[in-house]
């Protein structure tokens, strides 16, 4: 008897009853064995110890396995089948393993069908790209949701805490840190915040959140770093919450206690001298000509200082200072390498 095969388009041959059968009436066998099964004689394919038509019943038996086939004309095979199958046949055991871990009744992947216009499995490609997709849609809608849920459960703690005047924000900065970074999605690009140390820039900035509820850490952050977190966030944080008030308010606070580490108050007037400062000078920059006047002339001692802050806003106009004489060095060792002198006669010496 001679079958040809409702899924491959293949013809077997069956002994002890001489008739045949059309191919909407009988498959391969192959197509009635489990996928688990299925899945084992991928060792021998990856070993090369099938043939070409049987690479081509596993493939499509595995295909069909996923109950996402509906065949409508049996698959040809073509001079080009033997190339389809060795390309995606690795992929397709992918999407199947993936596909087999989800159980979740929302999800799905969409069915194909075989008709005389695909039949030639050109476009499996694709249909195992579609699948994949799927999985990767519904793993991030997944995680998208699981953070939400997890923001949910931070804001409620931080609610408690905000609205309880007796707990300062020392107290729960990590939670609000914890928070800020993922409602404002802190990116976890590699940092060298200092030489030899690498961290991500999701746990450096919320070490900086955590660093304004306190008045001595606050100074040891580059104010740039400070600035670049305060635009991230808002950029990327719905405003308007109080969770998203209490993190403004504390960068902010911490912005400007830096703005005030140096100021006025920290200028020695003894050490200052008197200078003109061009007509379109501005205030900031006459005070910070003045504490470079004042800054201490030697690397400042922490134990010749009455207490922490006054030692860090010694050494903060110390290399306040030193960077300013840097710079000013350069800037004249530039100038005497390109001045000129011009002749009466037009010439340059």
């Amino acid at each position: 008897m001679r079958i040809t095969c409702a899924y491959s388009g293949l013809e077997l041959q069956v002994t002890h009853f001489p008739a045949s059968l059309s191919n909407r009436e009988a498959m391969h066998p192959i197509f009635l064995i489990k996928q688990k099964s299925l899945l084992q004689y991928l060792r021998k394919w990856s070993a090369g110890e099938l043939t070409e038509k049987d690479s081509y019943l596993l493939y499509l038996a595995l295909m069909h396995s996923t109950d996402q086939m509906e065949f409508r004309v049996p698959a040809r095979f073509t001079e080009h089948t033997t190339s389809i199958v060795s390309q995606n046949m690795e992929h397709l055991a992918r999407v199947i393993g993936y596909s087999n871990i989800i159980v979740h009744p929302h999800f799905s992947m969409p069915c194909i069908a075989i008709t005389r216009d695909n039949a030639d499995l050109a476009n499996s490609r694709i249909w195992i790209q579609d699948w994949m997709q799927c999985i990767i849609d519904f793993q991030d809608g997944n995680v998208a949701a699981k953070i939400q849920e997890k923001l949910a459960r931070r804001e409620q703690v931080l609610h408690n805490f905000i609205k309880n005047v007796n707990r300062p924000i020392s107290h729960y900065a990590k939670i609000l840190a914890d928070w800020a970074a993922d409602a404002a999605e802190f990116p976890v690009t590699p940092l060298t915040p200092e030489p030899g140390k690498s961290v991500s820039t999701r746990e450096y900035w919320k070490t900086i959140i955590i660093r304004c509820c306190k008045a001595e850490s606050i100074f040891t952050i580059p104010r740039e770093d400070l600035e670049c977190l305060i635009r991230w966030c808002e950029d990327n944080i719905d405003h308007g919450s109080l969770y998203a008030h209490s993190l403004m308010s504390l960068l902010r606070a911490g912005m400007a206690r830096q703005s005030n580490f140096l100021g006025d108050d920290g200028i020695n007037m003894s050490l200052t001298t008197y200078s003109l400062m061009p007509d379109d000078s501005s205030p900031e920059a006459a005070a910070k000509q003045a504490l470079i006047d004042s800054a201490p002339k030697t690397e400042p001692v922490r134990g010749e200082y009455p207490s922490q802050i006054a030692y860090l806003r010694a050494r903060g106009a110390f290399r306040m200072a030193q960077d300013y004489y840097h710079e000013l060095e350069v800037a004249t060792a530039v100038e005497c390498n390109t001045t000129t002198v011009t002749t009466d006669s037009g010439d340059i010496l």
